[in-house]
């Protein structure tokens, strides 16, 4: 049995509230922080992809707004 979950939609009320603008600002300064900190190759391999998937997950949910 495979359960189909819809995809998240926000209404264009929620997408224009203060909460979700400053709350994306935040992510996307998070995840310019994190793309500067990628570039360091002191990294290690395993911290590397943590990083990376950490920055992906930000920007699904920064896109969950269209």
């Amino acid at each position: 049995m495979t359960d189909h979950i819809e995809p998240f939609r926000m209404t264009e009320q929620e997408k224009n509230s203060q909460l979700w603008l400053r709350l994306k600002e935040h992510l996307e300064r998070l995840n310019d922080r994190d793309r500067i900190r990628n570039d360091d190759t002191s990294l290690s391999e395993e911290q590397t992809r943590v990083l990376r998937c950490t920055i992906r997950a930000r920007k699904d949910l920064i896109n969950s707004d269209f």
